[in-house]
């Protein structure tokens, strides 16, 4: 028998699908990072009495696979988004090791305290990818196809994104990585050419990024980061500029684990509010404070135009502070991270503008911005105060050369930094609407 409610949307619970429509995501990534490295995506098809358990390493507990590869792509044909497939590259290390990285400069062998030998054989996991791909994407006269149309779906999902795995340097020293990107990618692309191959290019990769290019940039579609730092950002797309200045193929860059509130992520009120508060790391990410962070980095990649293609907010739900929808047996909620996605994602800013004497810097506490939308029929503002202090700011629209005839604004505000938006305590966010013609 099932405890699973009768009027469920393939499997989801219907206010729960709700819930993230109006968090609106254009991409969720999926099967999640450190887990990723680990996971067989072959154990979490077919028939749930049949999948095979995995255990999860760096968080702990067990993955019963009951949401697998199917329901993922399911959901996100529900939700009308894009998915991201996080590919584990074998590696014998794995077998024993969450790092196997010889002594010295790099990290500690750590055993993880399992045997897993299935996901050692580089060949292998080679082809574990290219079936990935056709298993999404190939049609039904393919062996893969076939399969997914076995297992309740016909039709292919038209998987576009694929991030090779996940803080890959535990295993795989950048030149080696980037050498075993482009047999991956080759594989994974002669199913479908038109899939998205990202390498990741963060921590120790970031500092050797040109170098990595050079061997498998045309392999490569877009750098999976997860530093929302000003300085790291600039640097990065810094280099995919100069990397489409040269060649041909052309790259994007992509956030793909944001977390907002890593060191030299936040500007200096909010980090001496935590400290002044006594928030710690966790107890910051559900704060209205670290919401606004949020903003801020949304504001700076807009900046960035057409060669910042999406951030991954890390988490989707239910996880250790930062998530856009909280859930448990009763119902669900929109934390504050939440509630500003529903706003950011459908916002009609497309062509930032630069303001004369004034210079954007997402580390300010009080930012603002200006943007066409896509027609330029209408001007988008932004104004964000993260500090406690009321402040103005006056712009002079006559540059334009534009008259206005009409505004409508709304204000989001809270009564405190610290407030957070939780399944016992809702309602701290206050929403105030203006229309003036």
């Amino acid at each position: 028998f099932s405890l699973k409610p009768g009027d469920t949307l393939l499997g989801w619970r219907p206010e729960v699908v709700e819930g993230l429509k109006r968090v609106n995501p254009g991409v969720i990534r999926f099967p999640g990072g450190c887990f990723a490295s680990f996971h067989d995506w072959r154990n979490a098809i077919g028939s749930m009495d049949n999948r095979i358990p995995e255990d999860s390493y760096f968080w702990g507990d067990v993955n019963y696979n009951d949401v697998g590869t199917d329901e993922f792509l399911q959901l996100c044909e529900l939700l009308g988004c894009q998915a991201m497939l996080v590919v584990n590259l074998f590696h014998p290390g794995k077998k024993l090791y969450n790092n196997s990285r010889p002594n010295g400069n790099a990290l500690e062998p750590e055993a993880h305290g399992g045997f897993i030998p299935d996901i050692t054989d580089i060949e292998a996991g080679i082809e574990c990818a290219r079936q990935l791909v056709e298993y999404c994407n190939g049609g039904v006269n393919t062996p893969m196809g076939k399969k997914r149309a076995e297992n309740g779906h016909p039709k292919p999902y038209g998987v576009k994104y694929f991030e090779m795995d996940n803080e890959a340097f535990r295993w795989f020293e950048p030149a080696d990585y980037a050498a075993l990107i482009s047999r991956y990618s080759q594989a994974m692309k002669s199913v479908d050419p038109s899939v998205q191959i990202g390498m990741i290019s963060y921590y120790e990769y970031g500092e050797n990024l040109e170098s990595m290019l050079d061997i498998c940039g045309e392999y490569v579609d877009f750098l999976a980061d997860r530093v929302c730092a000003p300085d790291n950002i600039a640097r990065k797309v810094a280099i995919v500029r100069q990397y489409n200045a040269s060649h041909e193929h052309q790259i994007y860059y992509c956030d793909t684990e944001a977390h907002q509130a890593r060191p030299n992520a936040m500007a200096p009120f909010t980090a001496q509010y935590y400290q002044d508060h006594d928030i710690d790391f966790c107890r910051s990410r559900r704060t209205w404070l670290y919401a606004l962070t949020l903003v801020g980095n949304l504001m700076n990649y807009h900046r960035y135009g057409g060669i910042v293609h999406f951030m991954c907010f890390n988490n989707l739900c239910n996880t250790t502070g930062q998530s856009c929808i909280e859930v448990d047996k009763k119902g669900c909620i929109l934390p504050m991270c939440g509630q500003i996605f529903e706003r950011m994602s459908r916002t009609e800013a497309a062509w930032a503008l630069k303001i004369e004497g004034y210079e954007p810097d997402s580390l300010k506490s009080v930012e603002i911005q200006a943007a066409w939308n896509h027609d330029e029929s209408k001007l988008v503002l932004y104004l964000l105060n993260k500090c406690d202090q009321d402040t103005s700011v006056t712009i002079d629209f006559s540059g334009l050369g534009r008259t206005f005839s009409r505004q409508f604004s709304t204000r989001m505000s809270a009564e405190s930094g610290a407030v957070q938006e939780t399944m016992k305590s809702q309602g701290h966010v206050h929403y105030d609407y203006c229309y003036a013609p």
